[in-house]
């Protein structure tokens, strides 16, 4: 028997899905405090991206060794792992709590704000670099020729750039920074479309499993 508001029992330890903690930058299973304790009896695990270089590889090392099917939360740096894992094995993730994090690769803009690169290059990028300036004909050629759906992309739009600013396009960035940013305008959209949808129909009464 479950607990109160919980008919089907899903509270007991042996079947609560079992939760992945990845905390920020710098920071390690401390940063949670008493999280664990006060999820108790749900199984916790905590997961520090230490040992890898990318976020695709340190994502592939906390997939092998987290369970079938586990629900996730990240903080800053941490959130971007999770939703590279979240890219890399969707089936396997039951929930997902992104904290204080950014879903989108640094803008031009930011990285010449910081000193990164130069700002006649970031204003170039801003501007060349969008939809509107995007070659279909010269980006199918480019994908024939590298079979890489992102680097063909960035070569299309190098095209357009200055040749003094072609260096600076993607300048830090990971390749899972911008399939990021794509999934989560994705996520946005098809949420914005669900909501439509919900609104022209009655709702039945869920638990969100607790």
């Amino acid at each position: 028997m479950g607990q109160a508001g919980d008919p089907e029992g899903r509270r007991t330890a042996g079947k609560m899905t079992p939760l992945l903690l990845i905390p920020g930058m710098m920071c390690d299973a401390r940063m949670w405090g008493g999280l664990p304790a006060l999820l108790h009896p749900r199984p916790v695990a905590h997961c520090l991206p230490t040992k890898a270089e990318t976020m695709a590889d340190l994502a592939a090392l906390i997939l092998r060794d987290a369970p079938d099917r586990f629900a996730l939360a990240g903080l800053s740096m941490g959130g971007i792992v999770a939703m590279e894992v979240l890219r890399q094995a969707p089936e396997r993730v039951e929930r997902l709590a992104l904290l204080d994090t950014n879903p989108r690769a640094e803008t031009a803009q930011a990285q010449a704000r910081r000193g990164m690169i130069p700002g006649a290059a970031a204003v170039d990028i801003a501007c060349k670099a969008t939809l509107d300036h995007f070659d279909q004909a010269l980006w199918a050629r480019q994908r024939a020729v590298l079979g890489h759906p992102l680097v063909s992309v960035l070569e299309t739009w190098m095209a357009r750039l200055d040749p003094e600013s072609r260096e600076w396009l993607h300048y830090g960035a990971t390749t899972a920074d911008l399939f990021n940013t794509v999934l989560v305008l994705q996520l946005q959209e098809a949420g914005a479309l669900l909501l439509a949808r919900m609104a022209r129909q009655p709702l039945l009464p869920c638990s969100l499993g607790f």
